[in-house]
């Protein structure tokens, strides 16, 4: 995951596509390999492909995700989305059980 992170971030978005579906194929059930290739979209500033992502893959593989969940958030308010995404990431601060999301959300909010 982390080789596919480095190449979107230095501009390889074809190869890092690649990578993030290449993991797919080994962990089918992960949704990690969406978040990354919704990172990368964020950063081509495809902010409603990466809510699609999110969405339609990331969700799709793991509905209770809320590493995806804050990740959304993030895609629905750089897509200018902010009552959403603040929706979104109030959720998974309620919820509350996965620490990194908690984190990504509240850093989120806070930076309204």
């Amino acid at each position: 995951m982390e080789v596919g992170y480095v190449a979107a971030g230095n501009g390889y978005s074809r190869q890092a596509e690649a990578i993030f579906a290449g993991v797919q194929a080994v962990r089918p059930d992960s949704e990690l390999p969406s978040i990354g290739l919704a990172v990368m979209q964020l950063n081509a500033g495809l902010c409603e492909v990466a809510v699609k992502t999110l969405e339609e893959e990331g969700l799709k593989r793991n509905p209770d995700s809320e590493l995806v969940q804050s990740f959304l958030g993030l895609a629905l308010k750089l897509g200018g989305q902010s009552a959403r995404s603040e929706q979104v990431l109030q959720k998974v601060i309620a919820s509350g059980s996965d620490t990194q999301a908690v984190e990504l959300a509240r850093s989120l909010l806070a930076n309204n």
